[in-house]
């Protein structure tokens, strides 16, 4: 979703685009990308042969090998990578990193640019009109476009226990597995997140780009921490207060901090405290600021 982003603001300013490798089963994914304008979907990166004194790789993996013919600089104008702890050293032209800090390690020579003022953000996604006083809370719960972990199940687990009323949308593909009272509607993972999410006052989900995306809208935003590659953002969103860590993935099994569940569903006040120390947090314009670096080079 980071990488359709950056093409979403490229392919509006004239740019021609081209996507490359597949969306797996994701269909809300496809739909995105078969949407988004792009001059050619292209599945086998051996079918593309890019340009050499035109082109720009944009890559965010973390399975494609490092000595990949496809991707080495020499086939291209310049090669963007996008990059956290856990992505292999690709060479690249520039390197961005889309974490809270902006100092990241440099470990070679090559331009890395970081932090939320680079965060690239999808153009539906728009900060909320909301009072922030709604009652019952309006609630999200999703876990990613899979869910592997079942984030969403044992979350509303968690909410299913509180005696209070809210209005909770499950975004899931596991739905049916789900016994739950009317408090609750399950809603498959799409493009109506976005719509739903832009009138809603508090999200859980996980501790990835997608917690960022929510902040910048301005909800009320509790995380876990899923995955490996999640741990930074449980940790520095949580350690600065602008967002609630609510627990983690540990020996196959969510181990949730359930008070601190209840608290933000019952209390406006511990609401509104997250919501105003992450206000000022993320704006709109992290992929023009990333078009402008990738047109330096």
């Amino acid at each position: 979703m980071r990488s359709s982003a950056i093409a979403e603001e490229g392919i509006a300013r004239g740019f021609p685009a081209v996507f490359v490798g597949t969306a797996a089963d994701f269909h809300w994914v496809s739909e995105r990308i078969q949407a988004l304008g792009f001059t050619e979907i292209v599945e086998v990166a051996s079918e593309f042969m890019s340009d050499p004194n035109n082109d720009i790789l944009i890559l965010d993996s973390y399975e494609i090998a490092v000595d990949d013919n496809f991707i080495q600089p020499s086939g291209w104008k310049a090669v963007v990578n996008i990059f956290d702890e856990l992505t292999p050293q690709y060479k690249s032209n520039l390197r961005i990193h889309l974490g809270l800090t902006n100092s990241w390690p440099a470990v070679t020579e090559t331009k890395t640019i970081g932090g939320l003022e680079f965060f690239p953000l999808r153009k539906s996604i728009r900060k909320s009109e909301l009072t922030f006083d709604l009652d019952p809370p309006k609630i999200i719960v999703v876990g990613g476009g899979s869910d592997p972990t079942g984030f969403v199940s044992a979350v509303s687990r968690s909410l299913a226990k509180c005696k209070v009323q809210f209005q909770a949308c499950l975004f899931t593909a596991w739905g049916e597995s789900l016994a739950l009272d009317n408090r609750f509607s399950v809603i498959p993972v799409g493009q109506s997140l976005d719509e739903i999410a832009n009138t809603s006052d508090l999200v859980f989900t996980t501790a990835s780009t997608t917690s960022l995306e929510f902040i910048a809208r301005g909800c009320t935003v509790a995380i876990g921490c899923a995955v490996d590659n999640q741990e930074q953002y449980y940790k520095e969103l949580g350690e600065q207060n602008f967002a609630a860590p609510i627990g983690e993935f540990l020996n196959n099994e969510w181990h949730l901090d359930e008070e601190l569940i209840k608290e933000l569903v019952t209390s406006k006040s511990l609401r509104a405290k997250f919501r105003s120390n992450s206000a000022d947090l993320i704006d709109l314009n992290g992929a023009k600021r990333i078009i402008d670096e990738i047109l330096k080079l």
